[in-house]
């Protein structure tokens, strides 16, 4: 919830690895386990710190930033970086003190019309949007329904945004299916769409 640690940290996972060895070898469990987490809290303060250096190279190089976060990625040194202003989103990349801005994207507030409020009913977008404060929107009207797409400008990858959530609205604006997840073509995204023969 923090940003500073990532879901997988190699470093967390292989200092497990190595005591759970030297356990099974013979060392003393209290031994090696409290080394263990004695270890491990350094490395949380560590990534804390290095996460609060990021934030402040952030705030002098936006500094009408009113939201930034900064979140750990599996390569140690690098972070991910996004920040909201009043009137813009920033996305980039920390190399450890050095701050990368790849995208800036104009803030539209989310229109309160009959397409919008209709797709906030479904499940899939509200979780959306209750966990994702960073993000653009947009409104698609194609031949078999509109399409509302809400994507997360925090996941960067490859120069792509591949969370999002989706939803897929018939003629009378009733939902017909939804998703919210990780897209990275166009084809999987319909087939997640498709609807459910029985």
């Amino acid at each position: 919830a923090f940003g500073f640690i990532n879901t997988f940290d190699w470093f967390i996972f292989g200092s497990h690895v190595v005591a759970i060895a030297a356990w099974l070898l013979g060392s003393p469990v209290l031994a090696t386990f409290v080394t263990l987490y004695v270890i491990l809290a350094l490395y949380y303060v560590a990534r804390f710190v290095t996460q609060r250096m990021i934030k402040h190279a952030v705030q002098n190089l936006i500094p009408d930033s009113e939201e930034i976060i900064i979140a750990s990625t599996i390569h140690f040194f690098q972070w991910r970086v996004a920040v909201t202003t009043k009137d813009h989103y920033y996305v980039g990349r920390a190399f450890k003190r050095n701050i990368s801005i790849y995208e800036k994207f104009d803030r539209l507030p989310v229109p309160d019309n009959e397409i919008i409020r209709s797709a906030k009913k479904d499940k899939n977008l509200a979780a959306f949007i209750s966990f994702s404060k960073v993000y653009n929107w947009r409104i698609e009207e194609k031949l078999d329904g509109t399409y509302v797409t809400f994507t997360d400008l925090r996941y960067r990858s490859n120069g792509h945004y591949p969370f999002v959530a989706v939803v897929k609205l018939d003629d009378d604006l009733k939902i017909v299916s939804s998703y919210t997840g990780w897209i990275f073509s166009t084809e999987k995204l319909y087939k997640k769409l498709a609807p459910v023969s029985i």
